[in-house]
Formats: C-alpha cells, sequence, structure tokens
C-alpha cells in the first residue's frame, strides 16, 4: 500500500486545517474529535491498465515442479501477495502502451519477497525481486520454491468469477502453476498476541506463562492478559476519515493487581501505557511484512492557554507490536 509521507504538527496555538487536532470543550458538532492531515508530497498519477493494482491475496493452490502438481496451500503458513495501490509507466525503450509498473510484495510462508513488475492486462514480469532468506522447516520451503516461481518468470494472469474473485496465474505453456482469493482486509476487531515491546524493527519480548493478549470487540469493549495481571474496558473509535493514522481512546480501564517478576512488570506497563494514552495512535500492517499485525504509536498532548482545544502529534513510535492470535 503506498502511503503518503505526513506532517502532524504539535500546536499550542489556534486548531489549523495543516496540523492533527483533537477537539475538546466548545465543540461545534456532535462529533467529540476531529483530525486532519497535510501531505508532504500529492498522490501518484494513476497510470494503471491493469485488475491488480492495490489488490491484495492469498494462495489457496501452488504447483510444485518436483511432484508435476498442484497443491493447496499451507493453512498455517499462508502464502500471500499484494499489489501496491499505485502504479507508473514503463520506461523500458520497447515497452507497450499497455504495459505499466506496479510494485509487487509477496510471502512464501517464511520469507518476504518484493519487486517491480512490469504488468498488462493479461500477463506480469518481475524484475529486481529481493527477498529476506530464513530457513524454514521442508513443507515451508517447498511451499516457498512453488511460490518463487511467480517471481522468476514471466506469468500470465487472469480474474475467474465464482463465488468470489480467483485470480489464477499460468506458465507459458498455459498450464495453470496458482490459484489465489482475495486476502481479507485487517481490522482491529481481531484477537491478538503480543510479539514485543518499543521500535518496529528492535522489539523485545519478554517470556511469560502465557501469551500476552489483547483484543478489541465490536460492541466497544477490549480485554486481555499482560503477562501478570488481566485487564478489560471500553474504548471509541476517534478516527477521522482522511487522517494519516487510525486512533482509538480508552474511555475505561480495570485490572487485577498482581506483582510479578520486574521484567514481566516492566513489559506490562508499557502496554498498559499504550492503552491508556490521551489517544492511542494505531496501524494495521500488511502481512507481507516480518513485524505484521497491529502496532499501537505514541501521541502526546497539548492544549492552548484557554483549555478549549487540544492538539495530538503522532510521532511513530512504535510502543507495542501485536500479531494476530
Amino acid at each position: 500500500m503506498y502511503i503518503i509521507p505526513t506532517i502532524l504538527l504539535l500546536a499550542t496555538a489556534a486548531p489549523s486545517s495543516n496540523a492533527h487536532t483533537l477537539l475538546r470543550g466548545n465543540l461545534p458538532t456532535e462529533q467529540q474529535y476531529a483530525a486532519t492531515t497535510r501531505s508532504i508530497a500529492p498522490p501518484l498519477p494513476d497510470e494503471s491498465n491493469t485488475p491488480l493494482q492495490g489488490t491484495r491475496w492469498t494462495a489457496t493452490d501452488l504447483y510444485y515442479e518436483e511432484d508435476d502438481e498442484l497443491k493447496p496451500a499451507l493453512d498455517d503458513h499462508p502464502a500471500t501477495l499484494i499489489f501496491n495501490d499505485y502504479s507508473w509507466p514503463s520506461f523500458e525503450d520497447d515497452a507497450d502502451d499497455d504495459i505499466v509498473s506496479l510494485g509487487v510484495d509477496g510471502n512464501t510462508g517464511c520469507n518476504s519477497i518484493n519487486g517491480d513488475a512490469a504488468v498488462s492486462p493479461s500477463a506480469f514480469e518481475v524484475s529486481d525481486a529481493r527477498m529476506t532468506m530464513k530457513i524454514c522447516e521442508d513443507t515451508v520451503m517447498q511451499q516457498e520454491t512453488a511460490f518463487r516461481i511467480l517471481f522468476q518468470q514471466s506469468v500470465s494472469y487472469e480474474l475467474q468469477e465464482s463465488e468470489s474473485q480467483v485470480l489464477v496465474f499460468k506458465d507459458e505453456e498455459d498450464e495453470v502453476i496458482a490459484r489465489f482469493e482475495p486476502l481479507p482486509e485487517p481490522t482491529l476487531e481481531s484477537d491478538w498476541v503480543l510479539d514485543g515491546v518499543g521500535e518496529s524493527w528492535e522489539r523485545e519480548i519478554t517470556d511469560t506463562d502465557e501469551p500476552v493478549t489483547l483484543s478489541f470487540n465490536s460492541d466497544g469493549t477490549y480485554s486481555g492478559y499482560g503477562g501478570c495481571n488481566s485487564f478489560n474496558g471500553e474504548y471509541e473509535d476517534v478516527t477521522i476519515e482522511g487522517s494519516f493514522y487510525s486512533m482509538f481512546r480508552t474511555t475505561r480501564f480495570i485490572s487485577t493487581k498482581r506483582l510479578c517478576e520486574d521484567e514481566i512488570n516492566d513489559q506490562e506497563r508499557k502496554v498498559f501505557d499504550a492503552l491508556n494514552q490521551e489517544v492511542t495512535a494505531y496501524r494495521l500492517n500488511d502481512p507481507r511484512f516480518d513485524n505484521s499485525g497491529l502496532e499501537l504509536l505514541a501521541t502526546t498532548v497539548s492544549s492552548d492557554s484557554t483549555k478549549t482545544f487540544q492538539v495530538v502529534n503522532v510521532d511513530g513510535n512504535v510502543l507495542a507490536g501485536f500479531s494476530l492470535a
């Protein structure tokens, strides 16, 4: 997903349309919170002529060359394919007018892989593919080998309609080498398990007897286990359409009061602090990232001398990261 960089200003003067503002006090409407952002750069023009742009997929079947057959993708190690939601004209000298360049990201179930694809309305070929180098169990590595074919040769594709869309890839001999179905968008209202506290690429996690969990429900309640204490409460979504970050605030927070080892208590406090900010910003990362799932971000709040409004600055620092349970 292409993200436009955003400036968020911490202000102590009158609210501005260029600031990320949280209105308090004399509110003009029943809407309690408002947020706006200003982009550093305008969106790139839409040059796409392909139905793949901006789509997200998970594999259902992959072709295993050694066995010469299509096999179901591994449920516990999903293979995903995500196409950027922006494109640009192909600059190859002999490029057809129907061909555009489109970023494509994949996850083999073990490693992340990405590159730039020359895409026509019915075929694409990836160049400059880059891949992480983790070693996983044999069955997952075999799936990875099957998946990588999509990044190693020119393939054709078609979108088929049945009960839902199916993305089918074929090789040069018109043999099916992969089938994909739409990948559901991640939502906050899910069950999450902690995979670390701190910056997104430097997360640390302290082992606990049971996983640290966090669940958000559609009725405005949440609950979880912090590694030492259980907790629950209520929250409200304060995200405004068009804002750069999604946001919520907890309106009620209750936890048990057990004491545990210092390291566990310290980690739990960081999780609780992330939830108990005046406003908690969050992002839901795509499955193609190693740090996938839910990230809770730091915010700061300031108000002007009249106390009639407050300004929220989202600095992007990751306080805690979670994966789907």
